[in-house]
């Protein structure tokens, strides 16, 4: 996989596909995009001549298959993180975002800002991107074969949790532009938001409860072209990072169209405050088939209970 990386703003962004067909366009031409915006408006900085004051930077990760296999290239986390494990300092098992050995999470240095957000969101883009053409074959390949590898690496030092919901990919700006309203708010009470939001791109699919499903024999749904992800994260020992979030989902569950992430989510969702008929249209056959297969109630649990399959 080749993937090129640019650094931008959401501005930036809303600007060139305010226009749902742009936006279209755009994501037809890629095997893979994927996005990571500071919730928050950066107080200064910029990179390669994109201005990030009064901005919520933004970093753009577009991806084509390849049949290269040769790797190339990597992110000054993976070397860091590399440099620290071959002294022994850490390891998959003693991570400083676990709390075993460190005494502190990188979240309480500057507990007051949102500057672990702004900061990934830097590293993670190259190349200035104000909207004009982007011409994979005249520029050269950030990363190949190496995507994979970049988030679990930070992820050692920093660790993190999240919140994920999804929408029609109709209602991509529309909905991120919610989402920063909604952290906008939190910072105004103290309540920073210390990591990116992820946006991610993907396909209909047909099974029955997944946030991307949509009938391929029913062409009406508001997710038929496809759904929207997006990952509201939180640098592991944010102070009152739960809090922000719980704050976020139960906005956010106020919106039409929308599905919560199934293993990211604050269990503010629940079978009296959520239509899930509504949300998923084959929710009653899944519940059906749940319980066809669970005669025993050996997948009984909390969550089950909470959501009404048992």
């Amino acid at each position: 996989m080749n993937e090129w990386t640019y650094i931008t703003t959401w501005n930036g962004f809303k600007e060139s596909f305010s226009n749902y067909a742009d936006l279209r366009a755009f994501l037809d031409r890629w095997d893979t995009i994927s996005l990571l915006v500071s919730p928050t408006k950066a107080k200064s900085g910029g990179k390669d001549g994109v201005k990030f004051k009064g901005e919520n930077p933004m970093a753009m990760n577009v991806r084509l298959e390849t049949n290269e296999t040769r790797r190339i290239g990597g992110t000054a986390m993976d070397s860091i993180t590399k440099a620290f494990e071959r002294i022994g300092l850490i390891d998959w098992i003693k991570a400083p975002a676990e709390g075993r050995w460190f005494t502190f999470t990188v979240a309480d240095i500057f507990p007051g800002d949102a500057w672990l957000a702004k900061k990934a969101v830097r590293a993670s883009g190259k190349r200035g991107w104000m909207g004009e053409a982007i011409r994979p074959h005249e520029t050269p390949v950030k990363r190949r074969n190496k995507c994979y590898k970049i988030f679990p690496k930070g992820g050692k030092l920093f660790g993190g949790y999240g919140l994920e919901l999804a929408f029609p990919i109709e209602r991509t700006i529309e909905m991120m532009d919610r989402l920063i309203e909604l952290a906008e708010a939190n910072k105004k009470d103290k309540m920073f938001h210390t990591a990116p939001v992820a946006i991610r791109f993907v396909k209909p699919t047909k099974a029955y409860a997944s946030p991307q499903y949509a009938d391929p024999n029913d062409r009406v749904s508001a997710f038929d072209n496809g759904t929207v992800m997006l990952e509201v994260l939180m640098a592991k020992g944010t102070k009152d990072g739960e809090k922000a979030l719980k704050i976020i989902e139960a906005n956010m569950l106020n919106e039409r169209d929308v599905r919560v992430h199934w293993g990211l989510h604050f269990d503010v969702i629940d079978r009296r405050n959520a239509n899930f008929e509504r949300m998923y249209p084959k929710w009653p056959e899944f519940r059906e088939t749940f319980r066809r297969f669970n005669r025993r109630g050996t997948f009984h649990n909390r969550f089950t209970d909470r959501i009404g399959l048992s």
